[in-house]
């Protein structure tokens, strides 16, 4: 157990960000609202509205540019999706509300991969194939709080990337 933390913190430190996590400017908060009522709309859920707590909780995941999930920082309680884009030509001058578009299309493209939507308890092998997809449209979830992080190469990804985190309320 001291072994795995020792590992993990070594892995933090050596995966620095290269810039501030971008949270709150208006026009990233538009485009992260817009991208996801837009397809929430298609689907009778409501109009998602930003949360700035669930923002921070983003914010402080995206800075580790550590690649993976956690829902227990801020305390948890909350339902999230992350992505990345790398690319050769990826700086941190890049405007992160475009990066953040595309995250929400890919997550939403899984919906050709959901053939048990709308049913009350569709088997867990499906859900797992399109569960961001779900994440993004699913009716109870009422705010949502997204982040993006300019991250240098590492040995996970060999291109400069821009780490995306959205939380979601839970009903």
């Amino acid at each position: 157990m001291q072994l795995t933390n020792i590992l993990y913190a070594i892995a933090t430190l050596a995966l620095p960000s290269t810039s501030i996590a971008v949270t709150s400017p208006a026009a990233y908060t538009n485009t992260a609202l817009k991208s996801h009522n837009t397809h929430r709309a298609c689907h009778g859920a409501p109009a998602l509205v930003w949360d700035a707590k669930l923002t921070a909780n983003a914010a402080a995941l995206a800075a580790t540019c550590v690649y993976g999930h956690n829902t227990l920082i801020g305390g948890g309680g909350y339902g999230q999706n992350i992505g990345y884009f790398s690319s050769t030509k990826a700086t941190a001058a890049d405007n992160p509300a475009s990066w953040l578009t595309q995250q929400v299309e890919s997550w939403y493209g899984e919906v050709s991969g959901f053939s048990v939507y709308g049913q009350a308890s569709p088997p867990t092998a499906v859900v797992t194939k399109a569960g961001h997809f779900s994440q993004v449209v699913w009716v109870g979830s009422t705010g949502v709080g997204c982040a993006s992080q300019f991250c240098g190469e590492n040995a996970l990804v060999k291109y400069p990337w821009w780490y995306t985190v959205c939380n979601y309320s839970l009903p």
